[in-house]
C-alpha cells in the first residue's frame, strides 16, 4: 500500500508538472502549426513551359527563406491541379498520404483565350483542408520570367494569409528563440505579443480559412536580433509554462486610429471617407461604387448594315447576253463567334439584302425586276495566334458549309433565274493591331467553295461548273472592353459555265457595325 501510494503521488506530481510546462493548447492552434513546407509539381497546360521554371524558382525561395523548412514532395502519381484538390476530398487525402510535412502548396498555371491564370492553394497536413488560396487572372505577360516574378508575389501574399508571423522555437526558463529576425521587422526592446488560436472560422464549401479568434497568453521583450532569429525574454504568460515551442507570435503590423482624443464621433475605429479633408479629390462629387470589368472568354456578336452594288451577266445558249446591274442596295448581316477553347471557334452568319435591277429582256414583263439575297455560313475555326489575347495577331484557318441565294421575280418571256449555290466552305482570316496596346487592328480573309451545287429555277440552263469566291478588308477599333467597332469592304463572285453559255453574279458591298464581345 505504502508502494502504491508512493506511485500514486510521483504521478500526479509528473501529471502537474508537465500540465504547468506545457500549458493548454486548443487543437485548433496544433493543426495551423507549420513550420515543415512541401511544393507539389507546377501544373500547366503548355507542356510545362512554365511548370519547371516556376517551380524551380518558388522552391528556391522557400528554402531561401527561414519561416518554414522546405521537405521534397514524394507523393508519386499524375500532377494534379488546386482545382482538382478543392473539388474531391479523395484527391487531398491520396496526395497527402506521401507527404511529411506540415503543409503543402499546390500551383496551377493555365493559358487561355484572357490571358495566362495562376492559381496557388495552401493545404495542411493535420485535417487534409485548404488553408488559404490566392489567383491572378488575365496575365498578359508571357514570358517565363514575368511569370516566375508573379508566381513569387503570388506565394507571399498567400504566406501572408497564415494567421501569425512567425514561432517560438525554443524556451529555457524564460529565454525563449523565435524565428523572426530584422528581416521580418523585428527591433531589439520591442515587445511582441504571444498568442494562441482558439477558433477558425472556414469558408463553408472550400474549406479556406476565413477569420480566426485568437487570445494573448503572453509577451515577449526581445534583446538581441540577428537576421532570421531573435533572442529575448518573457515579460508575462497567461500560466506558468504557457509560451512553449510552436507558440505563435502575431502580425507585427499594428493597427493605429485618429479622433483618439475624444469619446464621440467614433466609428468603430475606422473615419467616414466623405468627411476626410481629400475627399472630393479622392472619389469626386458623386462616387460609385467601381467593378472589375469582365473581360471577353466566350465569344462576340454582332451586326452591320451594308450598302453595295452588283452586277449579273448571263450568256444564254442561244448565244443572247444579258446584264443586269444593281447601283446601289441595303443589307444587314448578322454574325456570332463561339469560343470553344483557346485554338478552337465556332462562326454562324447570317446576310439579308433586297436589289432592284432593270429587267435585261427587252420588252418582258415587269421591267422592274426585285432580287431577294439570302446567304448563310456555319463555320469552325482554328486559330493560330502570336500572343495569347482576344487582341493579339491571329491566322485562323476556317471550314464548314455555306449557302447563298438570289431570289428574282419571274418574268415573261423568262430571263433572269433565281440561282442558289451550296456546299462545303474554306476559308483563312487574320488580324494585326496597329500597335502595341492601340485600338485599332486591319484584317482579311479569304474564302472559297468547294464542289458547290447550283440550283436553279424557274429554268435551267444546263450542266456546268461552279466556281464561287470571296474575299474582304476589315479594320477594327477597340471602344470599350467589351465593344468594338468594324467597318468591312467585301467583294463576291459566284460564277457558272454551262456546256453553253454562262452565268456570273458580282457583289462589292461596305459595312459597318458593333460587336460585343462577352
Amino acid at each position: 500500500m505504502r508502494f502504491l501510494l508512493s506511485l500514486t503521488i510521483v504521478g500526479l506530481g509528473l501529471f502537474c508538472h508537465a500540465q504547468s510546462s506545457s500549458g493548454y493548447k486548443s487543437d485548433e492552434d496544433v493543426a495551423l502549426t507549420i513550420r515543415t513546407l512541401s511544393l507539389l509539381p507546377v501544373f500547366d497546360n503548355l507542356r510545362g513551359i512554365y511548370a519547371r521554371p516556376v517551380e524551380t524558382a518558388l522552391t528556391e525561395k522557400i528554402k531561401s527563406g527561414h519561416r518554414f523548412e522546405f521537405i521534397e514532395a514524394t507523393a508519386s502519381g499524375p500532377v494534379v491541379t488546386p482545382d482538382e484538390l478543392e473539388e474531391d476530398v479523395a484527391n487531398i487525402k491520396s496526395m497527402m498520404k506521401g507527404l511529411t510535412a506540415d503543409a503543402v502548396v499546390a500551383t496551377s498555371i493555365s493559358k487561355g483565350p484572357g490571358g495566362i491564370a495562376i492559381k496557388m492553394d495552401l493545404f495542411l497536413k493535420a485535417d487534409q483542408t485548404l488553408i488559404a488560396q490566392e489567383s491572378l487572372t488575365n496575365i498578359q505577360r508571357f514570358d517565363v520570367d514575368a511569370i516566375k516574378k508573379l508566381a513569387d508575389q503570388l506565394i507571399e501574399k498567400l504566406f501572408k494569409k497564415i494567421p501569425y508571423n512567425g514561432l517560438v522555437l525554443s524556451r529555457q526558463g524564460t529565454r525563449v528563440t523565435i524565428n523572426m529576425g530584422h528581416k521580418d521587422g523585428v527591433e531589439p526592446d520591442q515587445i511582441l505579443p504571444v498568442i494562441q488560436i482558439i477558433k477558425s472560422v472556414r469558408h463553408p464549401k472550400f474549406h479556406f480559412l476565413v477569420s480566426t479568434e485568437k487570445e494573448i497568453i503572453g509577451k515577449i521583450k526581445i534583446l538581441k536580433v540577428d537576421d532570421t532569429l531573435s533572442f529575448g525574454r518573457i515579460v508575462t504568460e497567461k500560466g506558468a509554462g504557457s509560451i512553449q515551442p510552436n507558440s505563435k507570435i502575431a502580425t507585427l503590423e499594428n493597427v493605429s486610429y485618429s479622433n483618439t482624443d475624444s469619446l464621440s464621433d467614433i466609428h468603430t475605429g475606422e473615419e467616414v471617407l466623405s468627411e476626410k479633408p481629400d475627399a472630393a479629390v479622392s472619389y469626386g462629387q458623386k462616387p460609385v461604387a467601381w467593378l472589375p470589368e469582365r473581360k471577353p472568354t466566350f465569344g462576340v456578336v454582332g451586326a452591320r448594315m451594308g450598302l453595295g452594288t452588283f452586277q449579273e451577266n448571263v450568256d444564254t445558249a442561244a448565244g443572247t447576253a444579258l446584264m443586269a446591274n444593281g447601283s446601289i442596295y441595303p443589307s444587314i448581316i448578322l454574325e456570332g463567334e463561339l469560343w470553344l477553347t483557346p485554338a478552337w471557334s465556332m462562326h454562324a452568319l447570317m446576310r439579308q439584302g433586297i436589289i432592284s435591277t432593270n429587267n435585261p429582256v427587252s420588252g418582258a414583263q415587269p421591267t422592274k425586276l426585285s432580287h431577294r439575297l439570302s446567304s448563310y455560313d456555319f463555320l469552325f475555326g482554328y486559330n493560330l495566334r502570336l500572343a495569347n489575347a482576344v487582341s493579339a495577331p491571329k491566322v485562323e484557318l476556317l471550314f464548314g458549309f455555306s449557302s447563298y441565294e438570289l431570289f428574282v421575280d419571274q418574268s415573261t418571256p423568262v430571263g433572269l433565274t433565281t440561282k442558289a449555290y451550296s456546299g462545303p466552305k474554306l476559308g483563312i482570316a487574320g488580324s494585326y493591331p496597329l500597335g502595341d496596346g492601340s485600338p485599332y487592328s486591319l484584317g482579311a480573309d479569304l474564302n472559297f467553295l468547294f464542289q458547290s451545287r447550283l440550283n436553279e429555277t424557274p429554268s435551267v440552263s444546263g450542266n456546268g461548273s461552279n466556281s464561287v469566291t470571296a474575299f474582304g478588308l476589315f479594320g477594327d477599333k477597340q471602344l470599350y472592353i467589351n465593344l468594338k467597332a468594324r467597318a468591312q469592304l467585301d467583294f463576291e463572285i459566284y460564277a457558272t459555265s454551262f456546256s453553253s453559255g454562262s452565268s456570273s453574279q458580282k457583289h462589292t458591298t461596305a459595312s459597318a457595325g458593333l460587336y460585343y464581345l462577352f
